[in-house]
Parts: C-alpha cells; structure tokens; sequence
C-alpha cells in the first residue's frame, strides 16, 4: 500500500512539474533564413579577415646537414582569400551542422631563422589550400532557460601548404621549406579545431548574459526565457518561449494556461513568430494585479463639443435629484477595471472585452469629492490588424455596451437612457480618434541593421503569427 502511495505521488508531482510547459510565444527559424545568414556572413568575413591579426608562428627544425634550425614568422597579413559556400545545416534532434569544403588564404610576412652562431631575416610567402573544416554544434537548453551551444566534434585538415622566402639567404631556407612546411600544417591542423571551439564557447558565454525578462514600464515585467529545449528538425529551429507577463509587485500567476498552439509554416518565410491570447491577457492580469487600470476623468478632458458635461445640471437630464442635492457642480469620474480585460483569438477575429466600473463624484466646493453613485460597464469590441509596409495597422470597433447601476447615494434611477448617450458619445467621439491613430500604424521593432522584407500577420485559432523575411543593411550602405 505504501509503494502505490509513492506512485500516485510521483504521478502527482510529474503532472504538477509539466503542468505549464504550453509556450506563451514561439519562435522559428527557417533553412532559408540560415543560407541568407550564411551568404550574408561569407561577405562579411571576407571583408574582415583581410585585416586580422594572425598570431606569430615559431619553432624548430632538424635539418641535415645544418643541424637545429630556429625559425619565427611574424607579422603576418592575409593578402588572398578565397572560401567556397559553407554548408550549414540542421542536425534533427541535435542542432548544426557547418561544413566549409574549400579555404585557401593567401599570407605574407617576415622571417627569421636562427642557426650555429649565425642569424637571418626577410619576408615570405605563405600559402595554405584546400583547408576542410567540419563542425556539429549542440543546441539545447539551460537550466536559466537561455540557449546553449556546446561543440560535440570537429574535424580539420590542410591540403596544400607551400612557403617561399625572400632576402637573405633565402635560396638557402627554401631548400629545406618543405620541413617547414610540414610543421606549419601540424600546427594549423593543431589549432583549427581549438580555435573553433574557442569561438562557439565565446558566443555561448555571450548567451547567458542575454536578458530573459524585460520591463516595459515600472508596473509589469515580461519573462521569455525557453521553457522546452529548442525543436530541431531537418528544415528548422522552434523555440518554445514562455511569454508571460507579471506585475512588479505582486509575481501572481493568472488563473488561467495556456493552450498549446503549432506555427503554421506557410510560404516558406525565414521567420516565424507566434503571440498566443495567453501572453496577452498575462499582460491585462498583470495590469490589474497591479492595480494600474485606472484613472480620473475631468471636464476638462471631454471634447468641448460634447453635449454632456461632467457637470450636475448636464446629468440631471438623467438623474432628477443629482442637481436637487447638488446644484450646480462639477464632477469627476473614476473610472477602473473591476476585472483584467479579456482577449479572445479565433481564426480571423480578435475581440476584446473589457469590464470597468465608473464611479461618479461630485467636486464639493471645499475640493474635497463626494461619492454620487456607481455604473458598471460592460463592453466588447472587435480589432483588426494588419501589416502596411513596416508598420502595424489596424481598427476597433464597439461591439456591445452596457450599464448597470452598482451603488448609489442619490437613490435608484434607470440607466438606459445615460446608456445610449454614452454608446453614442464613444462611437462619435472617442473611436474614431483611436482608430485614426491606429490606421497611422505603428513602426514594428527591427534589429539594427536588419530590415524586414514582405511581413505577414495572421490571425489564427488562439494566437497571432508573424512571418517575414529580412535582408541585411550594411552601415557602410547608409541605410
């Protein structure tokens, strides 16, 4: 009996560990986005090898008859280089693999060889071909849930390497640059390899120091770290993001999860980006656990060409006794959510429903407010998005409105009449400046130097997707 205890427990605490790994958000990246990368940095790195240092070679050789021969090059420049096409491609279930078939490089610099009592110099020409360089490259997953990289094998060799030597008693020294040869192939099949694997762990270090939360403001934060090791598969790279917004103060999870959602790839775009209606409405949960939704609204604040003032005589067309008790006075409204705002995401529709409270004071004329009456506030709209150029668009519309009374000091009265103004006054006044802002658009984020070709929205059963392609901006262009 005890055994079947422990199981039911270790079923329990499974299903409680897993319970949240549906993402918030998703990322993907497509075969095409990796061969434009590759393209991309092949021209960059022909550009900047030309100017790498190349760290100064030294050692020795026996050279019969002369004996121990001390050599050192230094100063070394590449003067040619010339790299066919790497091969980079998912390794399904692992992560990359990078194949370079062909690297020939060209090099110049100056000699010095040591020998007996006897010492030269001059300058040289190096030349190394048909260099093979293979690499896999783990993908996963920390327990931060940042990316890894781990190098898990690497192979390399140099086909062709010649040296000549210029000045001095170089006639001498290419006699026997064949041993020398062969020392310089050792050392740079000794290195290529280490160097590599220096590279990835660099840019592994780099990755744990990316932010995996980010503050949009003092109320809310937003966590995105990886909450499943990547999906990697022959043609692409998914990454499950947990895309959950919280409030400063209060780290509350909603009570509700989020539903699991696959990125339709469509297209064949470089990248994908999904935003489910969880992450959205963690934001609205977590506005309201901070207990931000709110605000007052003055007269001030009403378009002057309203017919309703925030006045007692302009409400006592609806409320006979306000005036009777106030003659004459301004109001204030404190208008906040009495619960989050709620998104729903279907197939080509997206609704908001928002639910609110106004509570009506009267401005005494010591300042200080009394409380009138309050109003619940019902109301649903459906949204449009779309992508313009590099800008998303969209509109809103008022679907339903409704008012209810909730409390009152100045005794019962109806609201269906107040209901209609207020639906009116929202229509004509307030929407039509939202969705003139909206129709403007808003630039969409892009990283530095990279522009977004083609974007695509799409609204989907319970998320958005994004898909673009991007094209590289080099500084140098001015763009």
């Amino acid at each position: 009996m005890r055994k079947l205890w422990q199981v039911v427990f270790l079923i329990s605490l499974i299903s409680t560990i897993t319970s949240g790994t549906n993402p918030g958000m998703k990322g993907l990246v497509t075969q095409r986005a990796i061969d434009y990368a590759i393209q991309v940095g092949k021209d960059i790195a022909q550009r900047e090898l030309q100017s790498l240092d190349i760290p100064d070679v030294s050692g020795s050789a026996s050279i019969d008859p002369i004996g121990n021969v001390y050599y050192e090059l230094q100063g070394m420049r590449i003067t040619s280089f010339s790299l066919s096409d790497p091969v980079v491609l998912f390794d399904e279930g692992v992560g990359m693999q990078i194949g370079i078939d062909v690297l020939d490089i060209e090099t110049s610099g100056y000699w010095h060889v040591k020998y007996l009592f006897i010492s030269d110099s001059g300058s040289f020409d190096l030349m190394a071909k048909n260099i093979v360089l293979s690499v896999v490259v783990q993908i996963g997953m920390d327990s931060t849930g940042r990316l890894s990289l781990a190098c898990v094998s690497c192979d390399s060799s140099v086909g062709d390497l010649g040296i000549t030597f210029h000045g001095g008693a170089s006639w001498l020294y290419n006699l026997f640059s064949g041993t020398i040869d062969q020392r310089i192939r050792e050392e740079l099949d000794r290195k290529l390899c280490p160097t590599v694997n220096e590279k990835i762990n660099d840019f592994e270090s780099q990755l744990q120091r990316m932010k995996v939360t980010f503050q949009l403001d003092p109320a809310v934060v937003l966590e995105f770290p990886l909450i499943n090791p990547p999906l990697i598969q022959n043609t692409s790279l998914e990454l499950d993001i947990k895309g959950e917004w919280y409030s400063t103060a209060h780290h509350q999870e909603p009570p509700f999860t989020p539903c699991p959602f696959k990125l339709p790839v469509e297209n064949n775009f470089m990248l994908y980006f999904g935003l489910s209606a969880f992450s959205v409405n963690s934001a609205a949960f977590a506005y309201f656990s901070a207990g931000v939704l709110k605000f007052y609204v003055t007269d001030e604040m009403v378009p002057k060409s309203s017919p309703i003032r925030l006045t007692t005589n302009s409400f006592g067309m609806f409320i006979p006794e306000l005036p009777k008790r106030y003659p004459n006075m301004s109001m204030q409204i404190l208008l906040l959510a009495r619960e989050p705002p709620l998104t729903k995401v279907q197939a080509d529709n997206i609704t908001e429903s928002v639910f609110g409270i106004a509570k009506m004071f009267v401005v005494l004329p010591n300042k200080t407010l009394a409380p009138a009456f309050a109003l619940e506030i019902n109301s649903s709209f459906k949204i449009d998005l779309s992508v313009s150029g590099q800008k998303l668009c969209g509109s809103i519309q008022l679907t339903s409105f409704n008012l209810s009374l909730s409390s009152s000091e100045i005794g019962p009265f109806q609201t269906t009449s107040m209901e209609k103004i207020f639906r009116l006054g929202l229509q004509i006044a307030v929407l039509p400046k939202v969705n003139e802002k909206l129709k403007s658009g808003f630039p969409i984020p892009e990283f530095k130097g990279i522009a977004l070709v083609n974007p695509l929205l799409r609204v989907n059963q319970g998320f958005l997707m994004f898909a673009t392609d991007v094209k590289y901006q080099s500084q140098s262009a001015g763009e």
